[in-house]
């Protein structure tokens, strides 16, 4: 339990004793990975707020966790673009990369403005009235405004 409990501080107050930082990337991709690092610190945060929220019930909050897995997915894949990159500079030199390099920054980009989207529903959003509109369909058998 205080193993929990020294986790739930640091992340509440920031405050850690080592910060989890990629330790063999290639340095001239120190914006790339720390996005990366910023993102994930970010979702071990909003993981905990909806744990703390839901439960035991996170299992049927499907909406909620939807966000989460999309997080992770593009977390993992700039993770993977990034360590391609890397290891692209360390053996053939940072010219030999710099299409790898704009490929990199491109999905990066794209990435952060999709987690950042996915982070803003985790407080804000329309899941209530998706939920409703879906139990419609359900109970009708069919789309409102389906014309065939």
């Amino acid at each position: 339990m205080s193993d929990y409990a020294k986790k739930r501080a640091s992340l509440a107050t920031g405050l850690r004793r080592e910060k989890a930082k990629f330790t063999m990337l290639n340095p001239t991709l120190a914006e790339e990975a720390a996005l990366f690092e910023e993102a994930t610190t970010a979702l071990a945060r909003a993981a905990d707020r909806l744990l703390r929220k839901h439960g035991k019930k996170i299992i049927g909050e499907q909406l909620a966790t939807r966000r989460l897995a999309d997080i992770m997915i593009d977390l993992f894949c700039l993770a993977s673009v990034l360590a391609r990159v890397s290891t692209k500079i360390d053996d053939h030199g940072e010219a030999s990369a710099f299409t790898d390099r704009e490929i990199l920054r491109a999905f990066a980009t794209q990435a952060k403005r999709r987690v950042d989207v996915a982070f803003a529903g985790i407080d804000d959003n329309e899941d209530a009235t998706v939920l409703r509109v879906a139990k419609h369909v359900l109970e009708i058998g069919k789309y409102g405004w389906d014309n065939m």
